[in-house]
């Protein structure tokens, strides 16, 4: 009875002890150790697995970009948040339990030891969530609530990759400088801030600012995982800088410690990428790549290991072996954009240097397709493939048309020899078909599987089913189901022949009007019709001819290929209407390659023919820009006056008016728009067909304007006979003057002409005309408007058009808070530096998304350009330059 009584008394003891023990509200020796130790093993360790598990799965995920230089750091996207979230949200609610359970906050003192680090855990978890804000409040409560422990520059680290992960730059390096400045760090924390600091450089891309902090931090680590993570970054650093021994033996550092399997096979495609011809054995680097192409594990990455094989076969001379590795590494890319796109540039850039345009329209094509708008290659590629489509129509419509001119002028004899090639053709052509139905794709090593293979995209089968209706129709399922219902003439089309006709078939005239394709009656029966079609023909051929002169010398700088295409413009289309500008383009071809003789010849036939004409006084008049410059103003004024009567239907007003300029001011800016004009008021006054004498001129002078288009579209109203009120309804019929282009309005405003004397007046620097002295070319351009890289990519490639020979240079720099400065040198005159102005400063390619308000472009020479960086007065030389170079 005793004994049990004294049992009873222990367990209402250790009971009373254990609820004291529960209390948050003393600090007691039981209370603290009991919550230390249930906070530690019951709550903070589960959510810190969990942590870790998530930090796991992110890294098993394969977040990183191989593509480019990594980040120190594995933490993903705001979309790979998704796979993390189930034990980031384990880990929030563990941390929560932790403070909220056994906190013993007394006094604005915390007892409980591992309730800092309980903080610090809903802080991560907060941040692997991408929640970066949360994360920060939790940090730095830390910060302030525990100023003696270690833990507080943990948790300013963290605030730290807040601030760099919202590429706030200037507050995360404060806080990385504090810790910096903290004596007695621990190893581990001496690893994070100098891992922290490389992730601060890596992240702006500064990489040779991150190396010797990436070094520090590989010292002071003993994870082999994390090591080789260091090895891989230093050796992506190393090969940027192209220094690609060192390169090398990092990546080798790399794959030395086992590295996770991706990180192992980027590390060998990029000791592969690190080959040199005159040091290593290309053989060797080749047979382990294509071994890599026969392992299925790497399918999904036969794009990179084609790439890489290219890469070497370039280094090895070897350009056609390159190019068909290439053209592989496109096909199996579908599902790797960034591969296919890293692919089709090297190839479009391969094709675009040697040069051969129409294959490198192809794969600009396909990258402009799957390019990002934040790489800084984005314009490049939109306006390179614009350009070379274009060219490619005309090239194509060139060939075909030659090609029917050829059939033409054949014998009958030699055209039955054409037509039973084109029948042998066709027939080997379903032959191949019918050999390569079925075959199985992955056969060959390094063709896409089942899962890469168009037609198992649901998404783009669905489209090209949808395109295909639109323009077919829904068709039977039968041999040659395009030429149902198709004449004959639009069954040759499909054999490249280029013709259309508007007859239609029905299905029982079929038989009768169709030949078998495999018979050569098929394509002789075409062949009859051709004569016919012979001025159409040779239209085409003229249009083409004079749009590849123009695409050639004006988008490409190819000034030979240009010629050629303008001599036979010349030659075969002797009184061809585009001989004016054909004669201008020569002339200033003729002039870039300095040969005299030439430019000589058709500057003499422009001023003999067209005396008088833009074309003959911009190639024959000296003084021609610096009339244009004279009258940009008065002209400016009169056209707004012009526009207005426009506007208020005053047509015999406006016509007179344009007489007038045309008549005091025949050297303008304003031509075209003013032509355009005058058709318009001409037919409100004499009705629609009085338009068509002036829209045929303007065709004939300006094929190549903005509004060339609109004016085709007006000719063709005006030709049908409608009327007048069914013109102005369906064509915009003017740009009011805000929509002048920037060369014809060089002229500030009155108000703040104004506005910048007065600033002369007060604080003006002593501004200097040098006109033979060396002059800069500068654009300040609004920070906040632009893309630095982009920026440059574009002058760059402007000036490789258009002033390929004169070697310029181009820098930029932080002009003052506002504005990033831009400047091209060097020009010998100011005469020089301004044609480069007046090309430069209305490049729409160039400054087309940059507002007027948000630029300052002009002309500068060095004494001028040193008082304006010592004074910033923008405003003053402004208006100095207007003064002084453009009047």
């Amino acid at each position: 009875m005793r004994t049990t009584n004294l049992k009873l008394s222990c367990i209402c003891l250790c009971a009373l002890c254990l609820t004291l023990g529960c209390s948050t509200k003393k600090n007691t020796f039981v209370s603290r150790n009991y919550h230390n130790l249930t906070s530690y093993y019951n709550v903070y360790w589960n959510g810190r697995e969990a942590l870790h598990e998530g930090v796991q799965l992110l890294a098993d995920q394969e977040v990183d970009n191989y593509y480019e230089i990594l980040p120190v750091y594995q933490f993903g996207s705001i979309t790979d948040t998704q796979i993390t979230v189930e034990k980031m949200n384990r880990a929030i609610e563990k941390a929560t339990t932790a403070v909220k359970k056994h906190s013993i906050l007394i006094r604005g003192v915390e007892y409980v030891k591992f309730i800092d680090d309980a903080y610090i855990l809903l802080g991560k978890a907060f941040f692997y969530k991408h929640q970066f804000s949360k994360a920060r409040m939790v940090f730095n409560y830390v910060v302030s609530e525990f100023p003696k422990n270690p833990e507080k520059n943990e948790a300013r680290l963290w605030v730290a990759r807040t601030y760099i992960q919202e590429k706030e730059y200037d507050m995360a390096i404060a806080l990385i400088t504090k810790v910096q400045a903290e004596k007695n760090l621990s190893s581990s924390l001496r690893r994070e801030l100098a891992l922290t600091f490389a992730d601060f450089y890596l992240a702006q891309k500064q990489y040779e600012q991150a190396i010797p902090y990436l070094e520090k931090g590989k010292q002071l680590t003993k994870n082999k995982d994390f090591k080789s993570r260091i090895n891989f970054i230093l050796g992506q650093i190393e090969q940027s800088k192209g220094n690609t021994q060192k390169a090398y033996l990092l990546f080798k550092d790399c794959l030395k410690a086992n590295p996770p399997l991706v990180m192992s096979f980027n590390a060998r495609l990029n000791i592969a990428l690190c080959y040199d011809n005159k040091t290593m054995n290309s053989a060797d680097i080749s047979k382990e790549l294509l071994r890599m192409l026969k392992d299925s594990k790497n399918e999904r990455n036969f794009g990179r290991i084609y790439f890489v094989l290219a890469e070497i076969a370039f280094k090895d001379k070897n350009e056609n072996l390159a190019v068909e590795y290439l053209k592989k590494s496109i096909d199996v890319s579908a599902q790797d954009p960034e591969r296919m796109l890293s692919s089709a540039l090297r190839l479009s850039e391969y094709f675009y240097e040697l040069p051969n345009f129409i294959e490198a329209q192809k794969y600009y094509e396909i990258a402009s397709k799957v390019i990002d708008k934040n790489n800084p290659a984005y314009y490049i590629v939109q306006s390179r493939s614009l350009n070379l489509n274009e060219l490619v129509g005309y090239y194509n419509s060139l060939q075909e048309n030659d090609s029917l001119l050829a059939i033409i002028r054949m014998s009958p004899a030699a055209q039955e020899k054409q037509a039973q090639k084109l029948a042998d053709a066709y027939i080997k052509k379903l032959a191949d078909a019918k050999l390569n139905k079925g075959t199985n794709t992955n056969n060959t090593a390094g063709i896409t599987g089942r899962s890469n293979w168009y037609f198992y995209n649901d998404q783009i089968k669905n489209a090209g089913y949808t395109e295909f209706i639109r323009k077919w129709g829904r068709r039977e399922l039968v041999d040659f189901w395009f030429l149902t219902n198709k004449p004959p003439l639009s069954a040759l089309r499909n054999m490249n022949y280029g013709f259309d006709d508007e007859e239609t078939l029905t299905k029982d005239t079929i038989k009768e009007k169709i030949v078998d394709p495999k018979e050569k009656e098929f394509y002789l029966k075409s062949m009859t019709l051709l004569p016919s079609k012979k001025q159409s023909i040779d239209s085409a051929i003229e249009i083409a001819l004079f749009n590849l002169g123009y695409l050639y010398f004006e988008k490409l700088g190819e000034y030979a290929l240009a010629e050629e295409a303008l001599l036979r413009l010349l030659k075969d289309f002797p009184n061809t209407t585009y001989k004016p500008s054909v004669y201008e383009s020569l002339c200033r071809i003729y002039k870039i390659n300095k040969n005299t003789a030439a430019f000589t010849k058709y500057a003499q036939l422009l001023a003999n023919n067209y005396a008088g004409s833009e074309h003959d006084q911009r190639i024959n008049d000296p003084q021609y820009n610096e009339k244009l410059q004279a009258n940009a103003q008065k002209v400016n004024n009169l056209y707004e006056s012009v526009y207005h009567f426009f506007e208020q239907n005053a047509s015999t007003e406006a016509l007179a008016l344009i007489a007038e300029i045309e008549n005091t001011y025949p050297i303008n800016n304003f031509k075209p728009q003013l032509l355009y004009l005058k058709a318009i008021s001409e037919g409100r006054i004499q009705g629609v067909s009085a338009m068509t004498p002036s829209l045929e001129l303007f065709l004939k002078l300006y094929p190549k304007h903005e509004l060339a288009e609109r004016v085709k579209s007006l000719l063709d109203l005006a030709q049908s006979g409608v009327s007048f009120a069914k013109v102005e309804k369906d064509i915009p019929l003017a740009e009011n003057t805000t929509s002048v282009p920037a060369e014809t309005t060089n002229e500030t405003p009155k108000d703040t002409l104004a506005s910048a004397e007065n600033i002369i007046k007060k604080n003006a620097p002593q501004f200097v005309l040098q006109n033979n002295k060396p002059q800069f070319v500068i654009a300040l351009i609004a920070k906040e408007k632009i893309n630095p890289d982009v920026l440059k990519i574009k002058i760059s490639d402007f000036n490789r058009k258009f002033f390929k020979k004169s070697k310029l240079s181009i820098n930029l720099s932080e002009f003052d808070e506002k504005f990033i400065q831009v400047e091209i040198t060097e020009f010998k005159n100011a005469q020089e530096a301004l044609i480069y102005y007046q090309n430069f400063s209305t490049n729409d390619y160039v400054f087309g998304v940059v507002e007027a308000t948000d630029k300052y472009i002009f002309v500068i020479n060095a004494h001028n350009y040193s008082l304006l960086q010592s004074s910033k007065n923008i405003e003053a030389y402004m208006t100095f330059f207007k003064t002084k170079y453009l009047k």
